[in-house]
């Protein structure tokens, strides 16, 4: 799943600098992303527009200091970073007062990944509309995103060992409607211990979806953060 984190702002915020005084961004948690998000912003946006960062409790508190506050309220906020569903939730209570947010840019992509075992019978979305009756996942992204690739398999707790394991790796090139597949191994792992991680390919992508020529190996990187 992916999200993308929003900057959002008042209609009141678009003015030009010089008709109004500093613009007062609402961020979240001092020691969190969007406050150092913030701190980049008012760099960039430089002397001709003033940005004051305001530490908050994130997106909720955010949109509340937009768009409930009088404007003159030391708490109040021009503009501000924050999820996409938490204006999909305040739209849902009150759809006139969403109106007068605008969004002005996506700040970066943010990636969800929910990891379940095979015995505890969760599945993306159960046995439909799987292909066939085995447990996998399938992982999407919206467009193209370059860089490093890594696919590892981990031996959790395997049934039996040694646990030899096919690999197959394609990836869709084309349109939505006109898929495309593009091999890129079809090898067998074998995981011999619990606990053990090994990697089965690492490629580079470009912007384009091409594969970088001579990016392809499976010398290991390991992934998991724990250490069992």
């Amino acid at each position: 799943m992916i999200k993308r984190l929003l900057i959002i702002a008042a209609f009141a915020s678009m003015l030009p600098a010089a008709a109004m005084a500093d613009i007062r961004l609402c961020t979240g948690s001092a020691s969190g992303v969007y406050f150092a998000a913030g701190q980049e912003i008012v760099k960039m946006a430089g002397k001709n527009m003033p940005v004051t960062v305001v530490e908050t409790e994130g997106t909720i508190d955010n949109l509340q200091r937009v768009l409930d506050l009088p404007a003159d309220s030391p708490d109040a906020c021009d503009a501000m970073i924050g999820q996409p569903d938490g204006p999909v939730y305040i739209g849902r209570q009150s759809p006139a007062k969403i109106k007068k947010l605008r969004q002005v840019g996506g700040l970066h992509r943010e990636y969800l990944q929910v990891l379940c075992s095979k015995a505890s019978g969760v599945d993306d979305l159960g046995a439909q509309p799987d292909a066939t009756d085995i447990n996998y996942e399938d992982a999407f992204t919206r467009g193209v995103v370059g860089g490093d690739y890594t696919i590892n398999l981990h031996c959790y707790r395997c049934p039996q060992l040694p646990q030899e394991v096919k690999v197959v790796v394609e990836i869709n090139t084309g349109e939505p409607g006109k898929a495309s597949l593009k091999p890129l191994v079809n090898t067998t792992v074998k995981l011999v211990t619990n606990g053990q991680e090994r990697t089965a390919i690492r490629f580079k992508l470009t912007d384009k979806g091409e594969i970088v020529t001579g990016s392809m190996n499976s010398v290991f990187k390991p992934l998991r953060s724990a250490e069992k």
